[in-house]
């Protein structure tokens, strides 16, 4: 029992932040538990004792369904600049040729991926399933107003029926509400290939068909695979790869680099501006 316990501490460890369902994964690979919904309950329960206990930190495991809504505001006008110093950071993105997005089926990849949005500053869409109009019309008319930006849409959902429809019509409504048909899209998770490298964790589609936008109808075969099922640390480090590549191709160096550089002297200079505030 204490081994599975050390076992468990691991897969967190490695894969946080992350997900119970993506831990719950990864145990049923290292043949903690069965893949099934007993299995993913007994992990469920084990990951909450271990966060009550103490040995898992709370913030490996994401929950990025409920949030608090609270009003922005400080003690004062010099706590304020001293947040701001603390907290400055310089967009890498200062010469506009690329605007790169992360767009997922599900809240909880998007928790996920999080680490990689703050730190490249890449704006993530989570579309919680079916693509909201609104949500979409709104990230529509920003492309519309850029016409010369190249847009690139990094995507992560599951690679099943009812999956690959929400990606079709994401980009056909993408396409309708910008007026572009230049949107590039990449599905970096879960891909075909992945898919095929993950039936043991897949499961029965509840349909062997799927329509694309336009309404043709395509056929699926194999396991359904949830994201989820892909190592956490894994997809972070395929879109952190894929916006460096994204970068290089459109300025020719390493922007993330420089940014840092000049960040640090920036934050620098309005943490001398706090210091000479008087109290």
């Amino acid at each position: 029992m204490e081994m599975r316990r050390q076992t468990l501490i691991e897969i967190a460890r490695e894969a946080a932040p992350a997900s119970v369902r993506n831990i719950y994964y990864r145990a049923v690979v290292a043949g903690l538990v069965e893949k099934t919904r007993n299995g993913y309950l007994k992990v469920q329960r084990a990951i909450l004792e271990l966060r009550r206990d103490g040995e898992i930190p709370w913030n490996w495991v994401v929950d990025t369904g409920r949030r608090v809504i609270r009003p922005d505001t400080n003690f004062s006008a010099r706590d304020e600049l001293s947040w701001i110093a603390e907290n400055y950071r310089r967009t890498p993105w200062q010469l506009g040729l690329i605007r790169i997005e992360i767009w997922t089926e599900s809240d909880s990849v998007a928790g996920q991926i999080k680490p990689v949005g703050d730190e490249y500053d890449v704006p993530i869409y989570p579309m919680k399933g079916q693509v909201s109009e609104t949500f979409v019309k709104d990230a529509a008319d920003y492309y519309l107003a850029s016409r010369s930006l190249r847009i690139v849409v990094l995507y992560a959902g599951d690679f099943d029926p009812a999956g690959l429809e929400i990606e079709s019509q994401l980009q056909a409504k993408i396409a309708t509400y910008s007026g572009r048909d230049d949107v590039e899209f990449l599905r970096l998770g879960v891909t075909a290939e992945q898919a095929a490298a993950f039936q043991a964790l897949g499961t029965k589609p509840k349909k062997r068909s799927w329509r694309t936008a336009s309404g043709e109808e395509m056929s699926f075969s194999g396991q359904a695979i949830e994201c989820e099922a892909m190592p956490a640390d894994r997809l972070r480090a395929l879109f952190a790869q894929t916006i460096e590549d994204l970068a290089v191709e459109a300025y020719g160096y390493d922007i993330f680099a420089e940014n840092k550089m000049i960040e640090l002297t920036e934050r620098s200079k309005l943490q001398e501006l706090v210091a000479g505030w008087s109290k």
